[in-house]
């Protein structure tokens, strides 16, 4: 899945800065999806900042939970490049996922339900 050199930026992300949802192929990360925001657009792939992993667990109760786990923990540098060949798909994580990492990576703004405004 290479991206062909001649195809603009926009036409594979809206803008840079989203916050976005890789499912890679290779390597250790085999079949893994990896969240992060997204900070420059290469040629052959994607430059992102503070990756993190999906983490699925048992609360006390016995009923599955999943979280957001840091995907290089002892890093200096929480920047990874992302090659498109490494990568299955992307998408744009659903709110509550995109809120979750921006709790524990971003500017903390949390984008509020699309329901109708009452009073």
């Amino acid at each position: 899945m290479s991206i062909p050199s001649d195809m603009p930026a926009a036409g594979r992300l809206e803008k840079l800065n989203d916050v976005r949802v890789f499912r890679m192929r290779t390597f250790s990360m085999n079949g893994e999806e990896v969240i992060a925001k997204v900070t420059e657009l290469r040629h052959d792939g994607y430059t992102v900042t503070n990756p993190a992993v999906f983490q699925v667990g048992m609360d006390n109760h016995g009923k599955q939970q999943m979280g957001i786990g840091e995907l290089m923990p002892l890093a200096k540098e929480k920047k990874l490049q992302l090659k498109s060949d490494d990568i299955l798909y992307e998408y744009e994580p659903a709110d509550g996922l995109k809120n979750q990492y921006n709790q524990m990576f971003g500017s903390g703004i949390v984008m509020p339900n699309r329901g109708l405004l009452t009073e």
